[in-house]
């Protein structure tokens, strides 16, 4: 509907969200933010969380406040940046999988003052901006610049003893992905084949990926490794 506030969700004290539900956010109207604050922390902890923006999905404007994820599973799909803090981000938790705009100007992960990934899932897909975790994350972290990868290919990053396989609604050309069992080693990405799993919020879960086309092969030697392959 039409309003005053920035956002669907908007707050101008610190923001929590924790639960066992689910809460779909749309922002339809104004600068069309999903969820946002000003000077004010954001904090999720739990519960399963949708948004769908016309502009940033989840954002901390003004000079102060930060992001903190704790736990949950955190869906965007945004028309402006998917994350973004004018502070900076945490991941501790969670499953989180974020699209930025498909267009130039935005990114997945947006921040002033860096961010950082110490656990849980993160799959951040974007354009031509990226923006790395700080050096001081505790997870690793897969960064990639690649060519454009069009919108619901199935996409997969697979290692001796690892899989992470997802679909994106939007079509992308930067990609991070971190989660707990990534370590240092040989990782390939393919786009296409099949998985005999679900879907769940973007990450597909209980099943076995058979390969399509390869389209890279990386090695993982750091906790923050980056590849620009454009």
């Amino acid at each position: 509907g039409e309003s005053t506030y920035d956002a669907a969700i908007y707050s101008d004290i610190p923001l929590t969200l924790e639960g066992e539900g689910t809460i779909r956010v749309s922002g339809n109207q104004k600068d069309g933010e999903g969820i946002a604050t000003k000077n004010q922390d954001i904090t999720i902890n739990s519960g399963i969380i949708e948004v769908k923006s016309v502009d940033d999905g989840i954002n901390v404007g003004g000079e102060d406040g930060a992001i903190t994820i704790n736990g949950g599973t955190i869906y965007v799909n945004a028309n402006g940046d998917g994350i973004d803090s004018n502070g900076s981000i945490v991941f501790n938790g969670g499953r989180n999988f974020i699209m930025g705009s498909d267009r130039g100007g935005n990114s997945a992960i947006d921040t002033d003052k860096g961010y950082t990934i110490n656990g849980g899932v993160v799959v951040a897909c974007g354009n031509d901006m990226i923006e790395a975790p700080v050096d001081g994350s505790n997870q690793y972290s897969l960064v990639l610049s690649m060519h454009n990868i069009s919108n619901n290919k199935m996409v997969s990053l697979v290692g001796e003893s690892f899989n992470l396989t997802f679909t994106s609604e939007k079509a992308f050309s930067t990609l991070i992905i971190s989660t707990p069992q990534l370590s240092e080693g040989i990782y390939k990405l393919y786009v296409d084949g099949s998985y005999s799993g679900n879907l769940v919020e973007g990450i597909y879960e209980s099943g076995t990926y058979t390969p399509g086309e390869l389209l890279g092969t990386y090695t993982i030697d750091n906790t923050v490794t980056i590849f620009n392959d454009r």
